[in-house]
């Protein structure tokens, strides 16, 4: 899924999704989006289809 597809899932803007992102990197100390991907699973934020 896209920011762009979360956004309109979420009815928020392209960048407000981005800012959200980029506050979990901070936050959770990530790099890029594979750590993300794997936090996500790690905690069962996600589930794999």
């Amino acid at each position: 899924m896209t920011y762009n597809e979360i956004a309109a899932k979420m009815y928020l803007s392209h960048h407000t999704v981005e800012e959200y992102r980029d506050a979990l990197f901070q936050k959770f100390e990530l790099k890029n989006k594979a750590e993300l991907i794997l936090f996500a699973l790690k905690y069962k934020l996600v589930e794999v289809e």
